[in-house]
């Protein structure tokens, strides 16, 4: 990205230029071309990766975690790790799990992603930014993908919303 516009919660507005900022303001990518490239990156620096598999559980030890159960192709495993990352998104499963509950809360931030396409969004600036304003405790988004599509979202601390939506969290 070659330039962000930023909206701070009072209406000042910062333009983000690569004059100001060097050649990457930010990045825009294809989620699925990064985690195909992430895991190859990894598997050539010694990992094991296992596609098709979904964490079910955490494996604990004298209090410690120690690995994951999983199902793979219909059948249980057990995968041991010296650590365990919980990098299932903003919604994680893994977060939830009670050997994850204090270090993690799920309910701490919620995000709301979406993809526009097609938009008439004339795109002047390659990342725009709302801070606090539209979001409370937050940020909205908007980064193009192409002249004709955008990612929107909204990402708010889930205690700055209507008790009765954060029940819903």
């Amino acid at each position: 990205m070659a330039s962000a516009r930023i909206f701070a919660p009072d209406g000042t507005r910062l333009d983000v230029s690569e004059e100001l900022a060097g050649p990457e303001v930010g990045y825009v990518l294809e989620r699925k071309i990064f985690d195909r490239d992430l895991a190859k990156r990894a598997a050539r620096a010694g990992a094991d990766v296992v596609v098709r598999t979904r964490a079910t559980g955490v494996i604990t030890e004298n209090g410690f975690i120690r690995g994951i159960e999983a199902r793979h192709l219909g059948e249980s495993l057990e995968i041991r790790a010296s650590v365990v990352i919980a990098a299932d998104g903003i919604e994680s499963q893994v977060g939830r799990w009670p050997a994850l509950t204090l270090l993690f809360d799920p309910k701490t931030s919620k995000a709301a992603p979406s993809t526009l396409w097609p938009t008439s969004i004339c795109w002047r600036t390659a990342a725009i930014f709302y801070l606090g304003s539209a979001a409370p405790g937050g940020y909205a988004w908007a980064f193009p993908k192409g002249s004709h599509a955008a990612n929107i979202g909204l990402g708010v601390l889930a205690n700055k919303l209507d008790a009765s939506i954060q029940s819903t969290i």
